[in-house]
């Protein structure tokens, strides 16, 4: 719950210089790990890709990643949770804001200078499952995944193999 929180505050915050009408269906209720594909759609509409859906939205660009199955002997890493669940949300500002500007708490955050890509540097919220992909000093994107006790495989090795 306290994740939710802290996502559905985050984004707030993105958003609060653009107000929404009260028709625009929102998006920030779902829950890596929790929402199902059929929730996305029935909010958002459908999508024809079969584990994943892009959507383009008046704030920004929102992708959603979705689960092939729990873990077994035939998949090994990725997440344990039922097909069809969302498994990463990750949305893309139109409005380019910096980490001050969102106001996060960066003693909570990990920072990791990407090796490859010149200039790109993840603020990364182990505690909650967020990374904050910045770039010039700007958050360019914001990934949400599930909590890394249904990861099946190395969570050390995921984390280090990211980034």
């Amino acid at each position: 719950m306290l994740r939710v929180w802290i996502a559905t505050t985050c984004l707030f915050v993105i958003f609060a210089a653009k107000p929404q009408s009260a028709a625009t269906p929102s998006w920030r209720q779902f829950v890596p790990g929790r929402t199902t594909k059929a929730e996305v759609e029935q909010t958002l509409g459908t999508s024809a890709n079969g584990y994943s859906a892009t959507y383009n939205l008046k704030e920004g660009n929102l992708f959603i990643g979705y689960s092939s199955g729990p873990c077994g002997k035939e998949k090994k890493g990725g997440w344990n949770v039922p097909k069809n669940t969302v498994v990463v949300i990750t949305f893309t500002p139109q409005k380019k804001m910096s980490l001050s500007e969102l106001r996060l708490n960066r003693k909570r955050l990990r920072k990791v200078v990407d090796k490859h890509a010149v200039g790109v540097t993840y603020y990364i919220d182990d505690r909650n499952n967020i990374t904050y992909d910045v770039q010039k000093g700007k958050v360019d994107a914001i990934t949400y995944e599930p909590p890394m006790k249904l990861y099946c495989g190395d969570s050390d090795l995921l984390r280090k193999s990211r980034y």
